[in-house]
């Protein structure tokens, strides 16, 4: 099968990006034709179709420089872009493909790429990677608060609240984004199927208004091969947190209590812009890797007793919680969002309540004392990757989804 892929960036920027070129890689590696659309950046991966990508441009930085006609013609192009509508349709005439899947498109392929498809006469599928279609500020937060103001199509509390960036003009862009996705119903004439990878975010999705027949739910897969399992009993103070340093990962209330847990080390691998605030706050016993490569990652594991993912929240379907029982090691998860699916309390970590310092570090002094403990369950969480998040397992339930529309 030929499939066309969109993706906003065609490089490895994390979480849905990576889940991107993870599905690429498993549609190529089962024999399947993947032709990538993007939008144009120097990281981008090389392919022949790059000359068919989307210019790039920097829409907050161009908002924040007050040049007004600029900004409104950004802003314009971020809504619906006539380039990426344009340059879709020329691909689509050009490879014919046979479905076009969208993993995400915000700011530089807009909403356009569904229309594209749609007028082309391809069916699209597009995988929920975040909560874009129910709000416009993607991850259901409100300057760091859960907040559903925006259920039922009421994308102005977006602007009321200025949820983007604190700007009430990428506020307006973003809840004007989401008007030409769910207002006009251009979604709703276009997809044909949306790929959940999380119970949560289905149930989430169907709250939303989103059509619930055309849900189906398709967690994100690991590939075991490429994680060196740490089968034996680690250090029983040291824990890792791999992720981008944003207010939404809960680093503030990690940090709170690893200083609460004073005989274990905190090693930190990313990079965001919390970064120097993060460090200035932090106590003696956690340590700053900065950015650390998925394949350097890999082999970082074994040198840790259990992964911390204290996200506040609604994570989807967390790539480091794979990950990281892929290496064999359990995880200390928020108890949010679709993080409970994944992590069963006892089993395969330990769930605490989000934003809670104090149960944190219970957590974290639990598995000190009994690192055997962790072990066993990192060993259960390996075999759940297996079973549960492998990519066979991934693959059976996505290529049923595209012969049942192709």
């Amino acid at each position: 099968m030929r499939v066309l892929l969109c993706t906003e960036f065609y490089h490895d920027r994390g979480g849905a990006y990576a889940a991107a070129l993870d599905s690429e890689w498993l549609l190529r590696s089962r024999g399947h034709e993947v032709v990538p659309f993007a939008a144009r950046h120097p990281g981008n991966l090389t392919t022949p179709f790059a000359e068919h990508f989307v210019s790039y441009r920097e829409l907050q930085s161009i908002l924040r420089r007050r040049r007004y006609g600029a900004a409104l013609g950004a802003a314009l192009r971020a809504v619906y872009s006539m380039e990426a509508y344009r340059l879709l349709r020329k691909v689509i005439a050009v490879v014919r493909p046979e479905l076009v899947h969208v993993h995400n498109y915000a700011y530089h392929l807009s909403a356009s790429v569904f229309a594209a498809a749609r007028d082309a006469g391809v069916p699209a599928v597009h995988t929920l990677h975040d909560y874009k279609l129910l709000c416009p500020q993607l991850s259901m937060l409100r300057h760091g608060t859960l907040c559903e103001r925006c259920a039922g199509r009421r994308f102005y509390n977006c602007v009321r609240y200025r949820c983007v960036e604190g700007s009430a003009t990428a506020s307006a862009v973003a809840a004007l984004q989401n008007c030409a996705l769910r207002g006009t119903n251009l979604v709703a004439n276009s997809v044909r199927a949306y790929v959940c990878p999380s119970a949560f975010m289905r149930a989430k999705a169907v709250a939303g208004g989103l059509p619930e027949p055309l849900l189906h739910c398709v967690p994100n897969f690991v590939r075991l091969a490429e994680q060196h399992a740490a089968l034996g009993t680690a250090s029983g103070r040291r824990f890792l947190y791999a992720g981008r340093l944003v207010p939404e990962k809960g680093l503030g209330t990690l940090l709170r209590a690893t200083e609460l847990v004073p005989e274990a080390e905190l090693v930190v691998a990313g990079e965001g812009p919390l970064r120097a605030q993060l460090e200035a706050l932090a106590p003696q016993n956690v340590r700053f890797l900065g950015s650390v490569s998925r394949a350097r990652l890999a082999e970082l594991y074994s040198d840790f007793v259990a992964v911390v993912v204290p996200s506040e929240w609604y994570e989807n379907c967390s790539l480091t919680v794979l990950e990281a029982f892929a290496a064999g090691r359990c995880v200390v998860a928020a108890d949010v969002g679709g993080l409970p699916e994944q992590v069963r309390h006892g089993h395969t970590g330990l769930l605490f309540p989000p934003g809670d310092a104090k149960a944190l570090a219970e957590c974290l002094r639990r598995l000190v004392a009994r690192p055997e403990a962790a072990a066993g369950m990192g060993h259960e969480a390996r075999q759940v990757a297996r079973t549960r998040y492998s990519p066979e397992v991934h693959y059976a339930r996505l290529e049923r989804l595209y012969r049942s529309l192709a």
